[in-house]
């Protein structure tokens, strides 16, 4: 048997969270720039970063980076062309 505590409660609307509940760092922070996790990149920028990374940690050999990145070698080239980096 339900007591009138628990008729009651399901009858009120659920709590509800404003902007002014979040903290500082979530409430200011810029969309897709950044948060309490730290900065947010775009997929562009990870791949900028991430493959010539991997080309180091291949000391240099883009036919290993391109195996380990799961790309063929070509389109290791052409991209590590776009980004600049000497091939």
């Amino acid at each position: 048997m339900l007591d009138h505590f628990d008729i009651d409660s399901r009858r009120r609307a659920p709590p509800t969270v404003g902007i002014g509940d979040l903290p500082d760092d979530v409430r200011l922070a810029t969309p897709g720039r950044g948060g309490p996790g730290g900065p947010t990149l775009t997929l562009a920028e990870v791949e900028r970063q991430h493959i010539p990374a991997v080309v180091d940690a291949a000391e240099g050999n883009r036919t290993r980076a391109a195996a380990l990145l799961g790309i063929e070698p070509a389109t290791l080239v052409r991209k590590l062309r776009l980004y600049g980096k000497r091939v």
